[in-house]
């Protein structure tokens, strides 16, 4: 399995360490402050659209949820629930916005988030061309261990 991390923080602004140093809006909350609604939504959307484009890539066909975190009871989603990739966008928007959180998996792949907008995922191959349009949709992604695995 390929993992990659999936961020929208240009590694070049990273330290040695791989901390990232630039000064940047990292959570759905900064909305208002250090973000308009148009460019979160642009950004959300080119993260939820790149995992989908790995995953369809990869012809993985549903995820199931685990490790569930909903304090607010806000998911319609339980543990052990199979999610059709057709239908995982509103999971992956309500994760980034910080509604709950899960992890999203299969034998063949999985799809992680944490914290400060970042995700992870794995899948068994990639090509060049998914790998540039995420590139072009202003995203980087990185070969990088999922930290929830």
């Amino acid at each position: 399995m390929r993992e990659f991390r999936l961020s929208k923080y240009n590694p070049e602004s990273r330290n040695e360490h791989g901390e990232y140093l630039a000064n940047e809006w990292t959570e759905y909350s900064d909305v208002g402050q250090l973000v308009s609604i148009e460019d979160y939504v642009t950004t959300e959307s080119a993260y939820i659209y790149s995992l989908k484009s790995l995953l369809k890539e990869n012809k993985i066909e549903s995820l199931q949820v685990s490790e569930l975190e909903d304090s607010s009871n806000q998911s319609s989603i339980s543990n052990g629930q199979v999610i059709d990739i057709e239908n995982i966008e509103d999971i992956f928007r309500s994760v980034l916005r910080a509604n709950y959180w899960c992890k999203l998996e299969s034998k063949e792949a999985f799809v992680h988030f944490g914290y400060d907008y970042y995700s992870y995922i794995g899948v068994p191959t990639t090509s060049q061309t998914v790998l540039k349009e995420i590139s072009s949709n202003g995203l980087y992604i990185e070969h990088f261990r999922s930290p929830y695995r």
